[in-house]
């Protein structure tokens, strides 16, 4: 009911229809963490889609833009994103160990990944190899997909698990299927009818 508050979500419907979304999923005793992420790579473009929760959303990088779209295929619209101020990369200690274990049949080192938020220490566990080739982790730090994704380029190979640590609570996030299959260039553009949203939105 706070008017400033009404006056943002009335200037930016998405951050209106978030902050709905997230309000239903309380009242409905749902999770209002993602229940999945979904991606999908070609030619460097990268699309995201987070299931369920608060964050339930499309993202969508294009490498010859060197940009990520928020998509809405409800309301049909998309919006530019931009790169909110994240953690520190002075801040942040990666540091690999020699733990390793097998998720997917691959090998996977451990790597701990120390940082400081809001004055409060983080830690954050990537399991990663460098079994998959062909798979441009990095990418994956283009598209700002929250602030973990800029740790991607501190770590040798591809994260397949990671483990998140605060005085909230721990979130764990494991890769449970991986398949090469043909994917139709046209999932990594942005319909020809849908409507660019002006109201940039960042990426936390």
């Amino acid at each position: 009911e706070n008017p400033q508050m009404k006056a943002m979500m009335e200037k930016n419907p998405q951050l209106k229809a978030q902050m709905e979304q997230m309000m239903a999923a309380g009242s409905s005793g749902s999770s209002m963490m993602p229940t999945g992420i979904t991606v999908k790579m070609k030619n460097g473009n990268v699309l995201s889609k987070v299931e369920g929760g608060m964050m339930d959303m499309e993202v969508l990088f294009l490498k010859d833009k060197a940009q990520s779209f928020r998509l809405d295929r409800v309301n049909k619209t998309f919006t530019p994103m931009t790169s909110a101020n994240g953690a520190d990369k002075t801040n942040v200690k990666v540091t690999k160990t020699s733990e390793v274990t097998k998720i997917l049949n691959y090998n996977c080192t451990k790597y701990l990944v120390e940082t400081t938020e809001n004055g409060k220490p983080r830690s954050q566990v990537y399991w990663a190899t460098n079994e998959i080739k062909d798979w441009d982790i990095k990418s994956m730090a283009q598209q700002r997909l929250g602030r973990n994704a800029m740790f991607f380029q501190e770590i040798d190979g591809v994260p397949l698990k990671i483990e998140a640590s605060s005085a909230q609570g721990k979130m764990i996030m494991e890769v449970v299927e991986m398949a090469r299959v043909p994917v139709n260039d046209s999932e990594f553009s942005i319909p020809a009818h849908f409507k660019e949203l002006k109201n940039d939105l960042p990426v936390w």
